[in-house]
């Protein structure tokens, strides 16, 4: 059972079975239906910052510099667990990002391409690295 706190394309829900709040994509729910074994959530128990309803002890943090154009992008789309800091007109992502998350924020952060200016997170930048080197083996093997 979810309860669904909507946040354009991705919701937050509380997955009873794993027993935490979650991050789905909408695009990918492909059916909902009332569970009655199971309590309800009152949405204040999502009234929280996304450092304590996401973040698990192995979290990893990262900051990310980007450019202003890479900024758009960031406001187009961003997660709750990324926000936003422009010092001196200098623009970072600050953020975290679970164990096991790895290789969706690397992609994240592809999807800016040269908008990126430097990634603090030498974990994060060596799995930007094997993700990109996985993704130019990928299609050099295409006919």
């Amino acid at each position: 059972m979810f309860i669904i706190i909507s946040h354009l394309w991705y919701d937050t829900a509380h997955d009873f079975e794993m027993g935490q709040a979650r991050v789905f994509r909408c695009d990918r729910i492909t059916a909902v239906e009332e569970c009655m074994d199971v309590a309800g959530m009152p949405l204040s128990s999502f009234a929280r910052p996304s450092e304590e309803l996401y973040r698990r002890a192995d979290a990893l943090s990262f900051v990310v510099e980007i450019t202003a154009k890479g900024r758009d992008f960031f406001y187009k789309e961003h997660y709750s667990s990324m926000r936003l800091v422009e010092e001196n007109g200098r623009y970072y992502i600050h953020g975290f990002y679970n164990v096991g998350e790895e290789e969706f924020i690397a992609d994240y952060f592809i999807h800016y391409g040269d908008e990126v200016q430097t990634v603090e997170s030498m974990a994060l930048r060596e799995v930007i690295r094997t993700r990109l080197r996985t993704l130019t083996m990928h299609y050099k093997e295409m006919a």
